[in-house]
């Protein structure tokens, strides 16, 4: 009654050898059959059990993807210029709204100083032309009374009208260079901002685009930037399984690069479309990373802890063997001896098996030793934890 594993495959094959060899002293050698320990030489095997017990049975969906940062961005400019400083260099870490890359600001500075004087002269302009106005109101009133009273000519009064019109224009004319020279203030002053280009996030530089010294366009990109304080697991689910996926499950993170960690995560998004050519659909956790061990790029083995059975009795997968007929039974400690008892099982996970029938919660079962091992056996039973 076994379910053999390499061990069980190769340990008949050890034997053999080291009968071979411990007989070579003796000129007529057999191989005689091992036998089992007889009942009561006291020859007793050593196991593991542990004690049965209910607890939770996650149901796992098993899937592999490709880690990604949650937030990344490559930083361009929003304006042309010759690139005159770059502040990072590949791999270094940046806080939000720090200045990365400044642009040369010379041109930028002599437009400004333009347009200021451009304003002053507006103003002085507008002082002008609202001092003029103001003159011509008054004469415009006392030529108009004048006028009624058949006093001064018709030629003479619409000279006046005609001048405080030109004046009035005139206003309007400085008030709008005014304006104008306000606007190309302002854009000078918004040119000169985005000559310094900042960081949108705290992250971690992993690539310069230009060097010092190049001309840029609007857009181009400059420096790569990830922030990878949470990444993203991006996997691809088959479409039959679409219904048993929602947000806030949780996942088991394995990654071949870090064999000695675990992390954990939750999906975080689904993806509504199937893709009509493989059929699946795309599935992203989303994964603290305090300390930044996992990198984007990073090849994410995934269990999805889709379904639970609560409260159910367990046992370690490792209990379970197949009795002479091919059915799953187990071990279970009778005192000192391991009594062979068939059960039925229901759901299985990556380490333990659901027990339906057959067990009780507080018996002990065996987990280690279990292998070819005979019903009614004498044991020396340590008892683990699990």
């Amino acid at each position: 009654m076994r379910r053999p594993g390499l061990l069980g495959i190769m340990a008949p094959c050890l034997f053999l050898v080291i009968t071979i060899f411990s007989g070579c002293d003796n000129e007529n050698w057999n191989s005689e059959k091992i036998q089992p320990p007889e009942e009561g030489s006291g020859v007793k095997i050593s196991v593991s059990a542990v004690e049965v017990r209910r607890g939770d049975l996650y149901i796992p969906i098993i899937a592999t993807g490709t880690i990604l940062p949650q937030y990344e961005s490559r930083v361009g400019s929003k304006i042309s210029g010759r690139v005159e400083r770059i502040a990072v260099d590949e791999g270094d870490y940046v806080k939000g709204d720090e200045e990365i890359v400044r642009l040369d600001q010379s041109d930028i500075l002599l437009s400004r100083r333009r347009a200021t004087a451009e304003l002053e002269m507006a103003k002085a302009s507008l002082k002008e032309a609202r001092l003029n106005v103001a003159n011509l109101t008054k004469e415009k009133k006392r030529l108009t009374s004048l006028y009624d009273r058949k006093v001064v000519s018709e030629k003479k009064y619409d000279d006046v009208n005609t001048a405080f019109s030109m004046a009035v224009a005139k206003v309007d004319l400085a008030s709008a260079q005014m304006e104008r020279a306000n606007i190309n203030i302002a854009l000078a002053s918004q040119s000169l901002k985005d000559s310094v280009i900042k960081t949108p996030f705290p992250g971690i530089v992993v690539k310069k685009y230009v060097n010092e010294g190049e001309i840029i366009s609007p857009g181009t990109p400059l420096v790569w930037i990830m922030n990878i304080a949470r990444v993203t697991a991006e996997v691809e689910i088959p479409e039959v399984k679409m219904l048993q996926l929602r947000k806030g499950i949780p996942a088991d993170i394995a990654l071949d690069a870090l064999p000695d960690y675990r992390f954990q995560g939750r999906i975080s998004r689904i993806n509504a479309r199937v893709d009509p050519v493989n059929r699946n659909f795309k599935v992203e956790i989303d994964i603290p990373n305090g300390k930044q061990l996992i990198k984007p790029g990073m090849f994410a083995r995934i269990i999805l802890k889709t379904d639970v059975r609560k409260n159910i009795v367990i046992v370690p997968q490792k209990a379970l063997v197949t009795d002479n007929e091919g059915r799953d039974a187990v071990f279970t400690l009778n005192g000192e001896r391991a009594t062979s008892r068939r059960v039925t099982t229901g759901a299985f996970n990556a380490d333990m098996a659901e027990i339906k029938k057959g067990l009780e919660v507080g018996e002990k079962v065996i987990i280690a030793g279990n292998y070819g091992l005979e019903d009614d056996t004498e044991v020396i039973a340590k008892i683990v934890t699990y």
